[in-house]
């Protein structure tokens, strides 16, 4: 099964209660540059962890965050910027591929703005590259790419007379549409097939899955032309996301319409408690303090970070809109209509609970 970001992205969200510790720090390379910042998150964690915690138990809490600085083989083999979770029994760090704005935060839970954004940029994918000698797998995303398996056809199979006339039995093809399911199963993982029209038209006949992509990304596979394959599977993605992006837009027009949008953050904080949101969009390059309350929504804002209870509010909600089932996209602010911090729309039983309420009750309530 290929390891997805969002499996990473699920343990993170899932982690409730309890002192969290977020940081991601811009990487280029230098260890020595990165052991300072290092040093600076380590401070500014101090100050928030001070109030709740006493020398021995920081002491224990930090003391991974610190080892990670003397490292140095492990932050050699690092691409990209770090990203940085400390949760009590718990601690992972990981690579970036996208840039991040260098930041620290103690909450309730970890911050996961760049994570989401990570997720919606860097699609995983899984190139099928079929020929009459086999079938060769990759995976890879907009940052990495490599062969997970070659000639995936059962030895069997290969031996027999039915290949060496070229024709592809049916139960071939069964066999490789599980092998590949078996691989997608559970995560996000996009599947293109490359190579001769007969082979894809067997192997999509079989692969009944909504993984697919819709059209054969080439017609023809070899192993010399998979990075150009690779390159048009990775302009698709990046074409898809931003198509994702601005019908989002397009959506919150059409629920304005409708008075199922909304722009107010304690509004939709009401809603995204009672699980009725259905799409928030969110600035990535600001943070709003404060505090939600998880079991009424009600908000309270703070002008900066104020303590180890203190979290970006459009990180929460995020969140809450998350594991509510909803769906979340991350943008620059200046994107966003009228450069909101954040834009809500509500999902079909708020549309059909608007539809009931008169006119004039809904303009006092809103």
């Amino acid at each position: 099964m290929i390891n997805s970001k969002n499996k990473t992205l699920n343990t993170i969200l899932d982690s409730k209660n309890g002192l969290h510790l977020t940081a991601y720090i811009k990487f280029d390379g230098n260890i020595v540059r990165f052991r300072k910042k290092l040093n600076t998150i380590l401070l500014t964690s101090e100050k928030y962890l001070s109030p709740v915690l006493n020398a021995e138990d920081k002491k224990r809490f930090l003391s991974p965050v610190k080892a990670l600085g003397l490292e140095s083989e492990t932050l050699k083999q690092i691409k990209g910027n770090i990203a940085i979770f400390r949760k009590d029994n718990f601690f992972r760090y990981m690579s970036l591929p996208i840039e991040v704005e260098e930041t620290c935060v103690v909450a309730n839970t970890f911050h996961i703005k760049p994570m989401i954004k990570w997720a919606q940029q860097d699609q995983d994918f899984l190139i099928v590259g079929l020929s009459f000698d086999g079938a060769i797998l990759y995976k890879g995303n907009q940052s990495e790419f490599k062969k997970i398996d070659t000639e995936v056809y059962p030895e069997y199979l290969r031996n027999q007379k039915y290949l060496l006339q070229k024709a592809v039995p049916l139960h071939t093809m069964e066999w490789l549409s599980w092998r590949v399911s078996e691989l997608v199963k559970g995560n996000k993982t996009t599947v293109f097939v490359a190579g001769n029209k007969d082979y894809v038209s067997a192997f999509i006949k079989n692969f009944k899955s909504d993984k697919l992509y819709p059209e054969t990304i080439a017609p023809h596979f070899s192993i010399e032309n998979i990075y150009e394959i690779c390159q048009n599977v990775r302009a698709l993605l990046r074409m898809d996301s931003r198509t994702k992006f601005i019908e989002a837009l397009k959506e919150f027009e059409i629920a304005q319409s409708t008075n199922t949008a909304k722009t107010n953050i304690y509004q939709i904080a009401k809603a995204a408690i009672k699980g009725n949101v259905k799409k928030l969009v969110i600035a990535e390059d600001l943070n709003v303090f404060g505090r939600l309350d998880p079991s009424t929504g009600g908000v309270s804002i703070h002008p900066i970070d104020m303590d180890h209870e203190d979290d970006c509010l459009l990180d929460d909600l995020a969140q809450t809109v998350l594991l509510g089932g909803g769906e979340v996209i991350v943008a620059k602010r200046c994107e966003i209509p009228k450069g909101r911090p954040i834009v809500a729309v509500l999902n079909n039983q708020q549309s059909e609970l608007h539809a009931l309420v008169p006119k004039r009750l809904l303009e006092i309530a809103v």
